[in-house]
């Protein structure tokens, strides 16, 4: 069984006067570091320890001095709390990625990929760019290709011409002792390894013997004839 609260009306008139209640507005509250917070109350026990009456002058050194230890430990902290990230402030540019260049080299020569791009990037002042191009002190170069260097560089093939930009490269990898566990190619490390800075490949001169004879003609005199 189920019961019903009745309500019985009151009229106005009747109603005991009743004092207005003063409504303030709340203080937004906000949340406190809690790292400033036990600063604050290191700093207020110690203040309480050398205004206290009943403590002797050794005591309040020793609580004084292991108070104050505290509080300088939470300083520092709060010295390498990490400050919230301007939204205004663009983020850093993330490097481009090796993975194209990776990819491009067969498996069994990518380790010595990976640790050629790693010098390249932190030891000379070569990089590369979103369309692969060799990039010098932040100038791209024409005409270049990382995949074409660094596939020169770890392994020999056949039949290929040096590409554009290898020598630049190489003069820089050799000023800054590239390690031989990079470099597959056995010509380019004879390069390398060279006391001789590496020399541009001259162009091949034409000699007397490379040009075909021109077979001479013997003409009759009309005496002859």
């Amino acid at each position: 069984m189920k019961f019903a609260k009745k309500m019985k009306l009151i009229p106005f008139e009747g109603l005991p006067d009743v004092k207005p209640v003063e409504v303030r507005p709340v203080e937004p509250v906000y949340d406190r570091d809690p790292l400033q917070q036990a600063v604050e109350n290191v700093h207020q026990d110690m203040q309480h320890v050398l205004n206290d009456p009943t403590l002797t002058d050794e005591n309040k050194m020793q609580r004084y001095g292991q108070l104050l230890h505290r509080y300088q430990t939470m300083q520092r902290k709060r010295k390498q709390v990490v400050p919230l990230l301007d939204e205004n402030i663009p983020e850093p540019r993330e490097e481009t990625s090796e993975a194209p260049i990776l990819e491009s080299v067969p498996r069994p020569y990518q380790h010595r990929a990976r640790l050629l791009l790693k010098h390249m990037k932190e030891k000379t002042p070569w990089s590369w760019n979103d369309n692969l191009e060799l990039v010098r002190n932040g100038v791209p170069v024409p005409n270049t290709n990382a995949i074409d260097i660094v596939n020169d560089l770890v392994r020999r093939r056949r039949n290929t011409q040096a590409p554009v930009g290898w020598f630049g490269v190489m003069q820089s990898l050799k000023a800054t002792n590239v390690p031989r566990e990079a470099i597959g190619n056995q010509e380019r490390w004879n390069v390398l390894s060279t006391r001789t800075p590496p020399r541009r490949p001259r162009k091949k001169k034409i000699s007397s013997t490379d040009t075909p004879s021109i077979p001479t003609r013997r003409w009759l005199s009309l005496q002859k004839l």
